[in-house]
């Protein structure tokens, strides 16, 4: 998949995000006429959409968890992504969590926990 969706967090995730989280991603979620969500660049979004829910980036999700957590780390690890701290320990080992498919979803899975936002 080579599009801006697969960049970022599930919309289902994006929601998750507290306001006045991300506020300046470069991405957000919106809902189109039919009622289908997708993701567009923020400044053009504003002009079209009320609602927009930010969609970050895992690179902006990885800055935002250096601002309050010392050296977060995502590695790819054989076929899926996986998040450590510098302990040496897989984020499985350190939250129980399972594997995600993507960087996006890994990273802000580990921003949430960072933040001690429950999430299932």
């Amino acid at each position: 998949m080579s599009n801006l969706e697969s960049i970022v967090p599930p919309v289902a995730m994006c929601k998750l995000i507290p306001a006045g989280e991300f506020e300046d991603s470069a991405l957000v979620w919106v809902e189109d006429e039919d009622g289908i969500e997708l993701v567009m660049p923020r400044e053009v979004a504003q002009y079209e959409h009320d609602e927009m829910i930010p969609a970050p980036t895992p690179e902006e999700i990885i800055i935002d968890i250096g601002k309050t957590h010392k050296n977060p780390v995502l590695a790819y690890c054989h076929t899926y992504w996986d998040t450590t701290c510098y302990t040496g320990r897989t984020r499985t080992e350190i939250f129980g969590m399972k594997p995600e498919q993507t960087a996006s979803e890994s990273a802000l899975r580990l921003w949430f926990r960072v933040k001690g936002i429950e999430v299932e």
